[in-house]
């Protein structure tokens, strides 16, 4: 695929822009579950159902928890957030790459701009390396993999779809994104997550990404030099 094509890079966050293996994001699940627990006054293994049934059926937890129980989504962030952001590797050689891309380079997350902000002063970027960080709130807390989701994010930012290329780690994701017309990288994990979506197959995706950095400088930017 040229990439000559690609005017506008869009990555999202969580175990794309930082690696799975890092094992950062099973924090956060945890905290989800704990948030549960502590705000309904419940038993953490009924915590953790709840929790992934509100996952299930509406894509996120938070998502969930807004439109069933009203909550107070700030309060929510700051409670996940409560993590060892250490556990994120400091990435030069990703920071570098990601600047020389030509275009604009958007974050387009299902979490909080807050903490896409700390995993980006974890791995060495500064916060204007990214022309927006769209999150959870800019898509109304219909998330990912919804078309509404994508469509919104094309609006709030102008993104053409057909010239835009979205780096994720989740197959769910990137079929709703070929399907509205980006091409697709996927960056391969070894999470259950990052599996969910291959039942029939991957003809959805155009790119398996094992290492974001090396992709970006072997194959990318290597194809405009």
């Amino acid at each position: 695929m040229p990439f000559s094509t690609i005017d506008t890079w869009v990555f999202d966050l969580d175990d794309t822009l930082y690696p799975a293996s890092s094992n950062f994001f099973p924090q956060i699940a945890e905290r989800m579950g704990l948030y549960v627990a502590d705000r309904f006054d419940i038993p953490l293994a009924e915590a953790k159902k709840e929790q992934r049934r509100l996952f299930l059926e509406y894509g996120t937890t938070l998502s969930g928890l807004v439109a069933e129980r009203g909550i107070n989504v700030d309060e929510y962030a700051e409670f996940l957030m409560q993590v060892d952001y250490g556990r994120i590797p400091h990435s030069p050689a990703l920071v570098e790459a990601v600047r020389k891309l030509p275009g604009r380079v958007l974050i387009f997350t299902n979490g909080f701009k807050e903490h896409a902000e700390a995993c980006l002063d974890q791995l060495g970027f500064a916060h204007s390396d990214f022309e927006a960080i769209a999150d959870i709130r800019t898509i109304a807390f219909k998330p990912k993999p919804r078309p509404i989701a994508f469509e919104t994010f094309f609006s709030e930012h102008g993104v053409d779809p057909k010239t835009s290329i979205f780096f994720e780690d989740s197959p769910k994701n990137l079929r709703t994104a070929k399907e509205l017309g980006m091409k697709t990288a996927h960056l391969v994990t070894d999470t259950a997550w990052g599996n969910m979506g291959l039942e029939d197959g991957d003809g959805f995706i155009d790119h398996s990404v094992l290492d974001l950095t090396a992709f970006l400088n072997d194959t990318v930017l290597e194809s405009f030099s």
